[in-house]
Formats: structure tokens, C-alpha cells, sequence
């Protein structure tokens, strides 16, 4: 006779836990989908995300939520990812994709000031707040690659890196306006800055 397997039953107030918990992640997940993916193009989004706090969310909800991010992304910035650059199993890795995330939507403005002044090394001054960006950057092609080439060594961030060197240049013309447009003012003040750091250290130098 076989022997009669038995299962001790899970306490009332832990499965009733378990569930609340269930519940309250559906929430959250629901709140992230309808208020942060239907804002990725509000000028606002930068704050409305740091509202939410993503990063100390329960991690299955970071999971399903820079899943779906990253399909609005590509939606909106008509950009296309490789799916095996994403590892959402790995903690260290999710914070590759949410920096990654948060890289394209927002927090690119000393990036876009350091390509700016890249290009224009040598060259006349542009004027940040009145240029044709798009027109700009086509017509600096040649050069851009280059200096995204150079840029990308700054990153440790493979998939920012992988971004910026493999992503195709028109896509990429078409984000950097994108993000440009509704930030010149953050990346003159980024590029201000900068100059100011670099003349004194040449200063400490003499």
C-alpha cells in the first residue's frame, strides 16, 4: 500500500496575503500603463516617471512594465530593438533596461549637448534655440557617425551603447529631434556648463 502523501494547508492569513499582494501589483501595473505609457510623448514625463519611483516597485512589475515601455518606445520613436539585448530575469540587467529607458525618453540632454559640440569643433557657434536641428544633423552625417562613435565609449551601459552605435542613422536623426525639440533649453544650459567646467580645469592646469 502506498503511503498517503499529506500537505500541510497554507495559513488563511498568508494566502490572504499572497493575494492582496497579487491585487496590489495589478494596481500598480495598471496605474504605470494607463498614466506613464499614455504620456511617453508629454513634455511632462520626465516628472510624472520620478513620480512613480519604478526602480523600488516589486520586481515583476519592473518586469511587465519596461516590457511594455519598450513597445511604446518603438512605437513612438519608430526605433526597432533587438529582443536578445534584453535580459529581464537578471536584477543587474533591469537596470541596464531602465537606464536604457530612461536614457531615450529623458535623460539625454548632456548627451545631446556633447554631439552638438562635437560638431561643431572648429566650426561657427550654432544657435541652439533657433537651428533646424533635422536639417543640421543630415547635413553633418558624416561627421555625426564619428562622433557617436566616440561618444559611445563614455557608456557602460551595453544597450545604450549598442544604441548608439547600431541604431540607423535616419531612426536616430528622428529621436535626437525629437527629444531636442522638447528640451533646447536643458541642453544649452548642459553645454554651458561644460564650457565652464573645462575653463577651469584649464585654469587649475596653468
Amino acid at each position: 500500500m502506498e503511503p498517503i502523501i499529506t500537505l500541510d494547508p497554507v495559513p488563511e492569513d498568508e494566502e490572504m496575503e499572497a493575494s492582496e499582494t497579487r491585487v496590489d501589483d495589478y494596481f500598480i501595473q495598471y496605474d504605470l500603463d494607463q498614466i506613464l505609457l499614455s504620456k511617453i510623448d508629454d513634455p511632462d514625463f520626465e516628472a510624472i516617471y520620478k513620480v512613480f519611483d519604478i526602480k523600488n516597485k516589486p520586481f515583476q512589475v519592473q518586469v511587465e512594465f519596461y516590457s511594455r515601455m519598450l513597445k511604446k518606445i518603438e512605437e513612438e520613436f519608430n526605433l526597432k530593438f533587438e529582443e536578445n539585448i534584453f535580459n529581464f530575469n537578471d536584477l543587474n540587467h533591469l537596470k541596464d533596461i531602465r537606464e536604457f529607458i530612461e536614457f531615450i525618453t529623458f535623460d539625454n540632454k548632456v548627451f545631446m549637448g556633447n554631439v552638438l559640440e562635437y560638431l561643431t569643433v572648429g566650426s561657427t557657434p550654432i544657435n541652439i534655440m533657433e537651428i533646424d536641428m533635422e536639417k543640421y544633423l543630415k547635413e553633418k552625417k558624416g561627421l555625426l557617425d564619428k562622433v557617436l562613435i566616440a561618444l559611445s565609449k563614455e557608456y557602460n551601459n551595453q544597450i545604450i551603447k549598442n544604441f548608439i552605435l547600431t541604431c540607423n542613422m535616419v531612426d536616430f536623426i528622428k529621436w535626437f529631434v525629437k527629444n531636442f525639440n522638447r528640451s533646447k533649453a536643458e541642453v544649452l544650459i548642459q553645454m554651458e556648463l561644460r564650457k565652464i567646467m573645462e575653463e577651469e580645469l584649464q585654469n587649475k592646469n596653468r
